[in-house]
């Protein structure tokens, strides 16, 4: 049996990171727990926001209600991280008036198509599925939570945009004109 030639560690890396950079530095390290905690408080503040709403979706009998806070989920938190930039960039602040504009937007429509309507058919047929005694409870999370949740996955490329500063390039100014 031949015996293979183990590069030095460095090599070894070079030829494993093909294509892909990797910066594993102390302040690297460090940003990437700014990050977490950031994206930590905003999935705090959405649990709560979702919650009330939840609660006052079961006062009012309509779980409809989440539909209107799903682009305003959207605002808040990436306003969240708007807000925790020292300094942002004109590429930060741009994000955050298409997000917003896009958002609200998107509230606005679905409030008015909503408000003073019946309860949308997909929630009366969780409702029946599960009964009304229970549905209640069903909604928090099979609604609620998991709008709440797929608003921080979706976020997530928010939370990088706010985390990294860097100058608008041709790419983002053709991305500003498609928008």
């Amino acid at each position: 049996m031949r015996k293979q030639k183990l590069l030095p560690y460095s090599e070894s890396f070079k030829v494993f990171n093909i294509g892909i950079s990797l910066n594993l530095s102390l302040s690297s390290w460090y940003n990437y727990q700014a990050m977490f905690a950031l994206f930590q408080q905003a999935g705090t503040i959405i649990f709560v926001l979702v919650t009330l709403l939840w609660i006052w979706s079961v006062l009012i009998k309509n779980v409809s209600i989440v539909d209107i806070f799903w682009g305003i989920g959207f605002v808040v938190v990436n306003s969240v991280y708007f807000l925790s930039n020292e300094q942002p960039d004109s590429g930060q602040f741009i994000i955050m008036i298409l997000v917003a504009l896009w958002g609200l937007r998107l509230a606005a429509y679905l409030a008015w198509r909503n408000i003073g309507k019946d309860e949308d058919y997909r929630y009366q047929e969780f409702r029946q599925k599960f009964g009304p005694k229970r549905y209640w409870w069903f909604s928090y999370f099979q609604v609620f939570l998991l709008q709440g949740g797929l608003i921080m996955l979706i976020s997530l490329p928010l939370l990088a945009i706010n985390s990294n500063t860097s100058e608008l390039n041709l790419l983002d100014y053709l991305a500003i004109v498609i928008w």
